[in-house]
């Protein structure tokens, strides 16, 4: 098994889950600025971990750099399970180190194991709409914001982040496309398997500005009406469970 080709997919799938942090952790930066002073450990947590994974996958992009780039299908499978997992495992670490320097007066109880905090994370990413957290409206604007977009990235599926954004893939892509989907043979749209992916991210895309701006129109805020549209979007989810659509 080319171990390299695995570790070089893995360290490029946590550096776009880093850019995405950080931009977290750049509007909880905001929110400090504006006087929510609850939102500077949330900032520190989401800017550490932005900053440890981007380190992370670069060095290991750089360190198989010359490693063969053809996929066979144990590869693919190999590297569709072990996506999940370090997946979870790097959209946890802000929970968990926002538990460890926050206030205990302030911090979410239930978040203060690790295990907690990788089942939420773990939950987001395969939306299968379980939480272990009490009180969500509690939490800090940046870390819900990190969690409505792990919500919003599982909705369409990390494999097909993979296949959209990544272009060393090549072949693989359709091999990573079978190891992940049920059934004897999935089909494409098109026949290049990164057209039917960018295809997919296309379609959620335009399906989460609609329900955006559907929640905008009726009078939720911008901050709320983002995120219920980062998981209804395709999941049919609320991700505000304490007060819902009452807002409206």
């Amino acid at each position: 098994m080319n171990l390299g080709l695995v570790a070089r997919n893995l360290g490029q799938f946590v550096l776009v889950l880093s850019a995405l942090m950080g931009v977290c952790s750049l509007l909880s930066l905001l929110w400090v600025f504006q006087g929510d002073a609850d939102e500077l450990w949330a900032f520190q947590a989401l800017s550490a971990c932005s900053l440890v994974g981007v380190l992370a996958s670069l060095l290991a992009i750089f360190l198989t750099r010359s490693t063969p780039r053809y996929m066979h299908r144990r590869e693919a499978v190999f590297l569709v399970s072990a996506s999940w997992i370090v997946g979870a495992f790097f959209a946890a670490s802000p929970y968990w180190i926002w538990s460890l320097i926050g206030d205990p007066d302030f911090i979410e109880p239930s978040l203060h194991s690790f295990t907690a905090c990788f089942f939420e994370a773990m939950s987001g990413l395969t939306t299968t709409g379980a939480t272990i957290i009490d009180d969500i409206e509690a939490m800090p604007r940046g870390l819900l914001l990190w969690r409505a977009l792990t919500q919003w990235l599982g909705g369409v599926g990390i494999v097909v982040l993979f296949v959209a954004v990544l272009p060393s893939l090549g072949v693989g892509g359709k091999l990573l496309f079978s190891a992940e989907s049920t059934g004897p043979s999935p089909e494409g749209l098109r026949p290049h398997i990164r057209q039917t992916a960018r295809i997919l991210w296309l379609t959620y895309l335009v399906l989460s500005v609609a329900t955006f701006l559907t929640y905008l129109f009726g009078g939720m805020g911008t901050f709320r009406g983002r995120r219920p549209s980062d998981d209804h979007g395709l999941n049919g989810r609320v991700l505000d469970p304490q007060r819902q659509l009452r807002v409206l």
